[in-house]
């Protein structure tokens, strides 16, 4: 497409950051936008000419704060710059020697770009493995589901800042806890957490309550993983926690517990009647010996995540609780991660039992 040319007609300063604004500019001129600084100087090979020529800013880590490529008295943001409608590598002109597609689109252990989630108009997203897993994990690109519909239904579609965060957290975590190991995803989402866990060497069932979500995520593994693995490695189910509420009712769903490892990514977001099912289905997948990696964020109503918390602690301990962001994970602040594990009989709280042996979550 031809760029507007400096002082041309359709020339705004400064552009906004909004990939919307940009889109309706886009039509109205029939030309790229190309950002302006404030001062009205046009940017020189997609930045100003004062900003990021030589020096240091060349030369950081990619997994430096991403908050340095984006500059809002320009209009540089992660939506304009990196939305892939202009492309696989975003729009150029927002790219220089010091600042390229790479250092500020992928998502980098520590770079906060997990900040701009959830990404509602960019269709494909780049998550790059964690500077000690270079080499043995690719960059994964995930897709988007960008098609419109009730909000329950578009929430799956997108990738998350907690996904990110237990993201970082399971690269983190010996190859032992993977390789060769059942293990179950609830709420996979569009799949990066699944993903991992077979590029690990897990036996991955990943499972979501919206078709149109394992849809998306089936595609990513086929678009970033080799066939085998894919294949022999990666299983899709279907699953609604409320029809997954006896022992029979989950093998019919395909689900065969126990699993050594079930991995759960801000399901706590969902209604308190949703949660009761899940600790049930929780209960039926594991055993004594299994683990639960759970990410946890910020829940807006304080009395409303007692309330669950309480639910899933009756029957579910905490082995492990780590500040997210202290440990460098995120920098989404109150973001959690934590390890569970069932609560011996004795150790349960008060907690209701049904005649089967599962909880009774009234």
């Amino acid at each position: 497409m031809r760029r507007a040319p400096a002082g041309a007609a359709c020339r705004h300063e400064p552009v906004a950051a909004d990939v919307v604004v940009a889109l309706v500019l886009l039509l109205a001129c029939g030309a790229v936008v190309v950002p302006v600084r404030a001062d009205g100087r046009a940017a020189v090979g997609g930045r100003a000419a004062d900003r990021g020529g030589g020096g240091g800013d060349a030369g950081r880590q990619p997994s430096a704060r991403q908050e340095n490529c984006w500059d809002a008295d320009s209009g540089y943001s992660f939506g304009l710059c990196c939305n892939s409608l202009w492309g696989e590598q975003g729009l150029e002109n927002c790219w220089n020697e010091a600042f390229s597609f790479e250092r500020c689109c992928h998502f980098h252990a520590g770079g906060g770009n997990e900040m701009s989630l959830p990404l509602m108009d960019i269709e494909e997203l780049h998550i790059a493995p964690a500077p000690h897993r270079v080499g043995h994990e690719p960059v994964l690109r995930l897709r988007q589901d960008l098609s419109k519909g009730a909000w329950t239904e578009q929430v799956p579609g997108f990738l998350w800042k907690q996904a990110c965060a237990m993201h970082r957290w399971l690269e983190d975590l010996p190859d032992g806890l993977f390789r060769g190991r059942r293990i179950l995803e609830l709420g996979t989402g569009i799949g990066l957490l699944s993903l991992h866990a077979a590029l690990r060497g897990g036996l991955v069932t990943g499972t979501d309550g919206s078709s149109r979500s394992l849809a998306l995520a089936r595609g990513n593994a086929e678009l970033n993983l080799d066939p085998a693995l894919a294949w022999n490695h990666l299983t899709w189910r279907l699953v609604r926690w409320e029809d997954a509420q006896s022992d029979e009712s989950v093998r019919l769903l395909g689900l065969s517990g126990p699993y050594a490892v079930v991995i759960c990514s801000a399901l706590l977001y969902a209604p308190l009647a949703a949660i009761r099912h899940l600790v049930r289905l929780l209960w039926l997948a594991t055993d004594d010996d299994s683990q639960i990696l759970w990410g946890s964020g910020a829940v807006n109503d304080a009395a409303e995540r007692a309330q669950k918390w309480s639910l899933l602690l009756r029957f579910f301990e905490v082995d492990e609780a780590i500040d997210a962001v202290a440990a460098g994970y995120t920098v989404v602040e109150n973001t959690t991660v934590l390890r569970l594990r069932r609560r011996h009989r004795r150790r349960r709280r008060h907690a209701a039992v049904g005649s089967d042996g599962t909880p009774a979550c009234e």
